[in-house]
């Protein structure tokens, strides 16, 4: 047996009475209770015997708990710490139903009790709980942990006594203590910051889609249900998913298994303009820990803000019209959001380069690019997607036109090539790249592309130049759910599920990993 006991009170009293009739009379017995001193004490009916335990504290939580077994006889464990045992002995027991009893003997004071001085119990009890079989020490500990898939020992056997359920050991994302409270093989799992979580990367994902937002057939329309030209799919804090939708100039919030999505930004039933309620081709999006709204529009030549719950929004980046000044945009496309500083960066197309607008700026600086298209070191060439990665200090560009991925160090005149020709050659084997868009890194430096023009989703592992196929099916568009007609947005979410906007079949596809 175990329970949570909170004592508001000194003496004796019954925490737990057995008998054959409910006035707590018949055969009759006290297995836990206190002493008329407070002791906490564990009982054994024929032969007699006990396990006294310390006097416990008032209004204060403990866990107690009892084992027994003919072998090893009773034992009382304090807050998962045994306390004393009876070594081996029996214990008999009536051979008909007995009631068991939380609190007090009733009237069944005179029952077999030991030391246990019987009567009301003043205070608290919870989680009571009763096993079929004596459990182990660790067991007994790991009650008195939280029910999460740890026990804080090095040993990988976790069982159900530790995590509250069926729980062999930890599985990925899930809490632990040490390595082997993780589960291992390909995935290498391993336990970093309290959670167990992947140290070597299996690349592995469904090649089947399932369509999660849009129609699964490719029809666009500017429905409560459909999408049209969907770019950009990011996640806000509760993961519901916020798509920028070219063609319907507007943002979409779809909450994961919802048959349709709820306009948060520009207008729903698609009316374009250059106010501050409606948006022309929003292409670009980044959403804060507040769910604000960072969106790049892109016909407008501007980037908005656009707070959470807000019918309009205001100018934050951009001058409304197209130019070259650093104060301009031609074109925009991906904006992306340092949390730690609020800087935004953003994909400035047709000037071939990305700028840098420091938090409350109205003008920004060139910090990628900026020297003409070309596929030069120093140049970038439709710079149309990109991502920042915090832990580089880096941007991640995916050159349109140039057909690559390149890394450029912030604060650096140059750029070091990651996927693709540094020629600028476009191809669909596994080392070459055509129109690429969308870019996601994980944690792990792994890159993840939407190669647009090869209707597929590249996976590179960090420092190699030949990818492979997770989603898609390359050089061949279609609707069905194996493939993708010019995917233009890519992440994933922290199970390492990946989210495609597929842009040309106007539909959002999740590809799960396994």
């Amino acid at each position: 047996m175990s329970l949570w006991i909170q004592r508001t009170s000194t003496g004796g009293g019954t925490l737990v009475h057995y008998s054959t009739q409910t006035d707590g009379q018949g055969w009759c017995t006290v297995p836990i209770g206190f002493s008329s001193a407070g002791n906490i004490i564990a009982a054994v009916w024929y032969p007699n015997n006990q396990v006294t335990g310390p006097v416990l504290s008032a209004n204060t939580w403990t866990h107690i708990a009892t084992t027994y077994s003919e072998t090893h006889g009773l034992t009382l464990y304090v807050n998962g710490v045994s306390v004393g045992s009876t070594g081996a002995q029996r214990n008999d027991a009536p051979d008909t139903p007995v009631i068991l009893t939380l609190g007090n003997s009733l009237s069944g004071s005179w029952c077999q009790s030991q030391s246990i001085a019987t009567g009301p119990f003043y205070g608290y009890l919870d989680e009571f709980r009763v096993y079929s079989r004596e459990l182990s020490a660790r067991e007994v500990s790991a009650l008195t942990k939280d029910k999460t898939c740890i026990d804080g020992i090095m040993n990988g056997n976790e069982t159900d006594i530790d995590c509250g359920g069926s729980c062999p050991v930890c599985g990925l994302y899930q809490m632990c203590k040490v390595d082997l409270d993780c589960t291992t093989g390909s995935d290498n799992v391993t336990c970093l910051s309290g959670s167990c979580k992947l140290t070597a990367f299996a690349a592995r994902w469904n090649a089947t889609g399932i369509t999660v937002a849009g129609n699964a057939g490719g029809i666009a329309g500017v429905g409560a249900n459909q999408l049209s030209g969907p770019y950009v799919v990011r996640f806000d804090s509760l993961n519901a998913l916020y798509i920028a939708e070219l063609s319907n100039n507007r943002i979409q919030k779809w909450i994961i298994g919802d048959s349709s999505g709820v306009t948060v930004a520009g207008q729903a039933d698609g009316t374009s303009g250059v106010s501050s309620t409606t948006l022309n081709q929003p292409i670009g999006l980044a959403i804060d820990s507040s769910n604000n709204m960072y969106i790049v529009d892109k016909a407008n030549h501007r980037v908005m803000y656009w707070e959470n719950g807000a019918s309009s929004g205001s100018m934050i980046a951009g001058t409304g019209s197209s130019g070259s000044a650093n104060n301009q945009f031609n074109y925009p496309n991906m904006v992306e959001r340092d949390a730690s500083s609020g800087t935004l960066y953003i994909s400035d197309v047709y000037n071939y380069r990305i700028m840098q607008y420091l938090n409350g700026d109205t003008s920004g600086t060139v910090v990628a690019g900026g020297n003409g298209a070309g596929t030069g070191t120093t140049q970038l060439w439709d710079p149309y997607g990109f991502m920042l990665d915090s832990s580089t200090n880096s941007l991640i560009i995916a050159n349109y036109n140039a057909h690559t991925v390149v890394r450029w160090v912030i604060g650096a005149t140059s750029w070091r090539l990651l996927a693709g020709s540094s020629s600028g050659v476009s191809g669909s084997s596994s080392t070459l790249l055509y129109k690429p868009v969308g870019v996601a890194v994980d944690q792990y430096g792994n890159i993840y592309v939407a190669d647009s023009g090869n209707h597929r989703i590249q996976f590179f592992l960090p420092g190699q130049s030949e990818a492979t196929t997770i989603a898609g099916v390359s050089g061949s568009p279609g609707t069905s759910a194996t493939q993708l007609k010019s995917p233009f947005g890519v992440t994933l979410n922290s199970q390492f599920n990946l989210y495609v906007a597929d842009t040309g079949n106007n539909r959002i596809q999740l590809f799960s990993r396994y």
